[in-house]
């Protein structure tokens, strides 16, 4: 019985994690299109998922500061601040590190 619920909690969390990279990617191709608006929403399911995506938090709060929602970017840019602040600068380098 035990081993059902092992099995059970790993491939509920296989099943979300893949959940969260398709709406992670369809977001990256919002943003890439210039769909900003859409893509907002589809950070804000990956972020729902999952609250300690940094990546998500970062890319929505460029779409924010794109559509000119200063206030929203700073809460997303403060939450990557606040846990990883060598991020934001070379996320402004243009250097991935995520």
């Amino acid at each position: 019985m035990k081993n059902l619920l092992v099995i059970a909690l790993i491939l509920t969390s296989y099943a979300l994690r893949a959940q969260t990279e398709d709406l992670m990617n369809q977001a990256d191709n919002e943003f890439s299109k210039g769909q900003y608006e859409n893509c907002i929403l589809t950070y804000g399911q990956v972020i729902e998922a999952d609250p300690g995506n940094l990546n998500a938090h970062i890319q929505r709060g460029l779409a924010y500061s794109i559509t000119g929602k200063y206030k929203e970017a700073i809460v997303d840019f403060s939450m990557v601040l606040g846990n990883r602040p060598e991020l934001v600068q070379s996320e402004i380098a243009g250097e991935r590190r995520i």
